[in-house]
C-alpha cells in the first residue's frame, strides 16, 4: 500500500489554486472546488476566489450519505445535479443552505486507485453542465492525478532517504533530525529523554568467520529485533552505524530506559543466531549504553549521544552481553 501525505505542499496549493479559478471562470460559476475525502468528513481543500464562494480552505463536512462529492467517491462517476430542489434525491443536500442548487463534479484518485476526492462546480442557479465542461473538469482531474503522483513519488524518496537500506529500519539521518526535535520537547516540557546505544558483540568476528551475506542477514534480524522491542510511536529504533545500533526513549526515565535495554538483550539472545566466533557466547549477544538526560538550556543532545557511548563501552569492557548506564 502507498504512503498518502497527509498535507499538501504550499506550491501545489498555489496550483490547484489557480485550477480553481480558471474552472470557475471558464464553466461561468461562483464555485468551484478541490474536495479531500478524510476518515470522516469531506474538506475544501482549494476554492476558487469569488467574494460570492461561501466555502473556504481548511472547511470541513462530516460525511453523511448526504453529500453530492460522497456520491460521485462512491460511484467513481462523474455527477450532474442541474438543480437540487427539483431533484428529491438532492432536496436536502447540505449545500442548499448556501443557497447552492447546481453541482457537478468528478472523482480525483490516488495513483494507486484508492479515492482523494472531487473536482466540483457548483451555482446557485438552475444549470445543465454542458459535455464540453464536463469533459473540461475530467481533463483538470486527470492533471490534479498527475500531481498527486508526483506528490506519491516524493514521499516515496524521501522515506527511502531517511530508512537504512539494509535493515529496513530508520537510518542515521533520520535519527539525527528525531534527536533534536525530541531534545527541544524534552526542554520545554521537562521530561527525561533516554537512549540506548547498541552493539552486537565480536561481529567483525562474524563476518570473518561466517561471511558478509550472512552478516548482513545478523544485521537484518538484530534490527528487526530492537524495533519490535520499542511499541511506542513515540520510540525510535535507528541504524546509528554498522553493527551499532540506537533507541531514543522520549519521556522515558533512567529505570524504564534500563527495563528497555534489558528486554532489548535478552530479545536479540533469543533469536539464536549462531556466532561461534564469539569469545563469550555461542549465539549473537549485544552490549548496551544507556543514557537518560533532561535536556537545558545550554545544553547539546550530543551530550546524551556521547554518554550513552560511554556506557556501551563500559559494558564492552565489563564483558559484554551487558547493560551498562551513565
Amino acid at each position: 500500500m502507498q504512503t498518502h501525505p497527509s498535507s499538501i505542499e504550499p506550491h501545489i496549493l498555489e496550483q490547484w489554486q489557480s485550477i480553481t479559478n480558471l474552472v470557475s471562470k471558464l464553466c461561468h460559476v461562483p464555485v468551484s472546488l478541490i474536495m479531500r475525502q478524510n476518515e470522516n468528513s469531506m474538506e475544501v481543500i482549494s476554492g476558487s476566489q469569488n467574494v460570492n464562494s461561501p466555502y473556504k480552505p481548511g472547511e470541513t463536512a462530516p460525511l453523511n450519505g448526504k453529500l453530492y462529492c460522497e456520491e460521485v467517491i462512491r460511484t467513481q462517476r462523474l455527477l450532474n445535479v442541474p438543480n437540487a430542489l427539483k431533484d428529491p434525491r438532492w432536496d436536502h443536500n447540505p449545500d442548499l443552505e448556501f443557497d447552492m442548487i447546481s453541482y457537478c463534479g468528478v472523482p480525483i484518485n490516488w495513483p494507486d486507485g484508492t479515492h482523494f476526492g472531487t473536482l466540483c462546480i457548483l451555482d446557485t442557479v438552475e444549470k445543465h453542465s454542458t459535455d464540453e465542461e464536463q469533459a473540461l473538469l475530467s481533463s483538470f482531474a486527470g492533471i490534479i492525478g498527475m500531481t498527486l503522483e508526483l506528490l506519491v513519488a516524493n514521499q516515496q524518496f524521501e522515506d527511502l532517504s531517511l530508512q537504512d537500506g539494509l535493515t529496513g529500519i530508520a537510518n542515521r539521518r533520520f535519527f539525527d533530525v528525531v534527536l533534536l526535535r525530541e531534545w527541544a520537547q524534552s526542554q520545554r516540557e521537562q521530561q527525561p529523554l533516554s537512549l540506548l546505544m547498541c552493539d552486537i558483540d565480536f561481529f567483525k568476528n562474524y563476518n570473518d568467520s561466517e561471511g558478509h551475506v550472512q552478516g548482513d542477514n545478523c544485521l537484518r534480524q538484530v534490527a528487526q529485533a530492537l524495533a519490535s522491542v520499542s511499541r511506542r510511536q513515540t520510540d525510535l529504533c535507528a541504524r546509528y552505524g554498522g553493527e551499532e545500533f540506537v533507541l531514543l526513549l522520549p519521556n522515558t526515565d533512567t529505570e524504564h530506559a534500563l527495563d528497555m535495554a534489558e528486554l532489548c538483550r535478552r530479545t536479540v539472545c533469543d533469536l539464536k543466531i549462531p556466532h561461534p566466533s564469539s569469545s563469550i557466547s555461542d549465539v549473537v549477544t549485544i552490549s548496551i549504553g544507556v543514557c537518560t538526560s533532561m535536556a537545558s538550556a545550554g545544553m547539546s543532545p550530543t551530550v546524551l549521544i556521547e554518554n550513552a557511548d560511554k556506557a556501551l563501552y563500559r559494558a564492552k569492557q565489563h564483558g559484554r552481553n551487558r547493560v551498562e548506564q551513565i
